[in-house]
């Protein structure tokens, strides 16, 4: 049960806090204009926009203007591509912690269960509720950096015109290696992620039961005891 209590947390925390944490400093926004001719500036609205989304889908806000840097740029068959890192500070939307889904589902199994609880057990749901209240505080106060590696592409014809209607945007979600999917799937994966109140709750019923059985667990006796 301590195993599954941990994934559920690595898991929780790392979609519902974004703790991809990027390795390299922080570095100045950059505008590059290619020598021929090509501007940029449209691809890095793109990233723009899609560090605010991003944030939005993950219950985030931005708390400084995020640094985008160009990594790649490719004109190819009449597309370009701009790979470009985006490194963003923020924190977990605000509001009562005790209404975030993970809190308010545990909270709730006391109320329905908690007469009935043993003391370890009903202690065990709350030291539960204890940690996911100071985590959520952290995560409401304190910035984290965060690190979305993408790539937009557009269709450009031979001056170097770009079709602003084509432009696509690409996340890397690959663990090792690249693999990039759509935005649209990257924050729907987001979303379908962030823990509800049922599971919550069955979560809690889970800890009560685990703490349960290991105080009904008599010590094995030793000898001369």
């Amino acid at each position: 049960m301590k195993q599954l209590r941990t994934q559920k947390r690595l898991v929780y925390l790392s979609i519902v806090l974004i703790l991809v944490l990027c390795a390299t400093a922080i570095r100045p926004a950059v505008v590059v204009t290619a020598s021929d001719g090509t501007n940029t500036q449209p691809f890095l609205t793109a990233a723009r926009s899609f560090a605010e989304q991003a944030e939005a889908a993950g219950n985030h806000h931005l708390t400084a203007e995020p640094v985008i840097t160009v990594t790649s740029k490719q004109i190819q068959a009449g597309k370009m591509a701009v790979t470009m890192d985006i490194e963003a500070m923020d924190v977990l939307n605000g509001g009562p912690r005790d209404d975030q889904p993970i809190i308010a589902g545990e909270l709730q199994y006391l109320q329905d269960h908690g007469a009935a609880l043993s003391v370890t057990a009903k202690k065990a749901v709350e030291d539960d509720i204890a940690y996911w209240r100071s985590t959520i505080e952290s995560a409401m106060t304190v910035p984290t950096e965060t690190c979305y590696p993408i790539k937009v592409t557009a269709n450009v014809d031979i001056a170097g015109n770009i079709d602003i209607s084509t432009l696509q945007v690409y996340v890397d979600s690959g663990a090792v290696g690249s693999n990039f999917i759509p935005a649209a799937q990257f924050f729907k994966d987001m979303r379908s992620v962030w823990t509800t109140v049922a599971q919550a709750y069955a979560n809690a019923a889970s800890i009560a039961s685990d703490a349960s059985v290991k105080g009904s667990v008599a010590p094995v006796a030793t000898p001369g005891s």
